[in-house]
């Protein structure tokens, strides 16, 4: 189930709004991912980084180098196991870079992600 929320305004020490779009809560979490693009131009390229936070839809990934605003991206979120002894859960997902900067990009992933465990034949969704 998707909820829209209204944008919220936030208040920069600059003294200038900013508009806050982001639909759902991002949660701060550093987990290892990697990833490859292709730009609009047909460029393509491979990279590894960390998540700085995630939510069900979106993600930023710090990583050096630049990848175009635009791109489409495919992800692999690999989490630690949730208890001591279960298996890494990977979160895969899809989508477009909406930001680059120096340190990282933001995606947006429409799909979501879908999360894969080990041993396990079957992907479930996360919703």
């Amino acid at each position: 189930m998707v909820t829209a929320r209204s944008p919220m305004v936030l208040a920069e020490s600059s003294g200038e709004e900013s508009v806050e779009l982001r639909q759902h809560r991002r949660y701060r979490l550093s987990a290892p991912v990697s990833f490859s693009w292709e730009s609009r131009e047909g460029a393509v390229g491979t990279g590894e980084g960390h998540t700085r936070d995630i939510s069900i839809a979106g993600v930023f990934v710090l990583t050096p180098g630049l990848i175009p605003e635009g791109s489409l991206v495919r992800m692999d979120v690999n989490l630690p196991p949730v208890t001591a002894k279960g298996q890494p859960i990977h979160l895969r997902s899809q989508g477009r870079v909406t930001r680059a900067e120096d340190n990282g990009f933001a995606a947006i992933a429409p799909i979501g992600f879908r999360m894969h465990f080990h041993g396990v034949s079957k992907a479930a969704e996360v919703v």
